[in-house]
């Protein structure tokens, strides 16, 4: 045991008063039959002159209270169910094969790798409890004792190779004890804070959307003009089945994308996204665009440089600011070119944390348009008339709330 009269915050050396003794007290979690003996440890706290910050100063050694640890996950059968969940949303979100290893810090017994394990995937968990990794490999959960830190993830390495799922529960704030069943697939969160929020969704963005106009307050034109088979006109406008990019580029995808021929805009017929007639007809189907880039491009399709990460700005749908990251097919890898960038990865630091308790019982996620569908216009190739040439999306904002 040491005393620590420091401030134990990052870059931060200024001195710790203590304030407060609580006498000695045992060690959590350690259950004891009378008579036992038990060693007690002293309980003080200080308090930091300088930001106020207020820590133990007693500190316990690891070894003290993680090499017989007798906390054990699988005795809790709430929590067992929450932990193999986990395994399952993985799987069902990403390909995990066979031979790839799952990796699980601080594996306590093993409870939540067993989920992977049924699953005939590869596991390994990393504990330092001597007696939990025990438990852990009489369940067939190999198991490599000892603390996660650069050392030892070294030899993790060394001798297991690298890790396509790395999970860590029970750290930090709150405590994942629970699992209620939020939303009907059965995704399940743990009952914690939550301070951000992320979400892998496709950059295809699909539009179904139709306006109606009013040209009764002008005497220069009755209707508006668009695409379709032939150059369109009417009040109403809606979308069509065809696939521009955000910044309207020219050309053909590649497979990636389905190679499909992108429509520019330009004011004829045969490059609209949008169709016009009196009312709406058969036609009426989802435009797709294309986030191809978060910066600037122009030209044909994959001849400009991607910007891949969008910084952190404010959401027009509230709740928080947003960033964003163009993926790769594997979900892992950051974009480098329009035809591999398939994915958005969404992030919001939330104004609000999202809070789960053992009542919560319901999970939205709200989906919004930056502002609103944008309604791109032009003028009809050859004439001065005005032409709708798409009904276009601005990257989508994500609202979280739970109840």
């Amino acid at each position: 045991m040491r005393e620590i009269y420091e401030s134990i915050l990052p870059n931060d050396e200024s001195m710790v008063e203590e304030i407060l003794d609580l006498g000695t007290s045992p060690l959590a979690n350690g259950l004891i039959k009378k008579g036992d003996e038990v060693n007690s440890f002293p309980l003080k706290i200080g308090r930091c002159n300088k930001s106020g910050h207020v820590q133990l100063i007693n500190f316990i050694e690891p070894s003290e209270m993680f090499k017989n640890y007798l906390y054990i996950s699988s005795v809790s059968s709430t929590l067992e169910k929450h932990l193999k969940s986990i395994s399952d949303f993985i799987c069902d979100f990403i390909d995990v094969k066979e031979n790839e290893l799952c990796v699980d810090i601080g594996s306590n017994d093993g409870t939540l790798l067993s989920g992977f394990l049924d699953k005939g995937k590869r596991v390994l968990g990393i504990d330092p409890a001597e007696n939990l990794s025990k438990l852990a490999k009489e369940k067939g959960v190999e198991t490599f004792t000892g603390y996660f830190n650069e050392k030892t993830s070294d030899e993790v390495l060394s001798k297991f190779g690298k890790a396509k799922v790395i999970t860590l529960t029970n750290q930090g704030d709150g405590t994942a004890t629970a699992s209620p069943s939020l939303v009907d697939d059965g995704i399940n969160l743990g009952i914690k804070t939550y301070t951000h929020a992320f979400m892998v969704m496709s950059n295809h963005l699909q539009i179904k959307h139709d306006q109606a106009y009013d040209f009764s307050g002008t005497a220069t034109a009755a209707a508006m003009r668009g695409g379709g088979d032939a150059v369109s006109s009417g009040t109403t406008c809606w979308t069509i089945d065809r696939t521009s990019t955000y910044s309207n580029l020219d050309g053909t995808t590649g497979a990636n994308h389905g190679s499909v021929t992108l429509r520019t805009g330009d004011g004829t017929a045969a490059e609209a996204s949008t169709k016009c007639g009196s009312a709406v007809d058969g036609t009426f189907d989802y435009a797709t665009e294309i986030i191809e880039t978060f910066g600037e491009a122009s030209g044909n399709w994959n001849a400009s440089a991607v910007t891949s990460r969008w910084p952190y700005a404010a959401s027009s749908f509230g709740g928080g600011t947003k960033a964003a990251i163009l993926l790769q097919s594997d979900l892992e890898t950051v974009a480098t070119t329009m035809e591999n960038g398939v994915a958005m990865l969404y992030a919001v630091n939330l104004t609000n944390p999202l809070v789960i308790t053992e009542n919560t019982n319901r999970f939205d996620i709200r989906f919004g348009l930056s502002g609103s569908v944008s309604v791109d216009f032009t003028t009809q190739d050859g004439s001065d008339f005005l032409f709708i040439t798409k009904h276009g999306a601005d990257p989508v904002d994500i609202l979280f709330s739970a109840n």
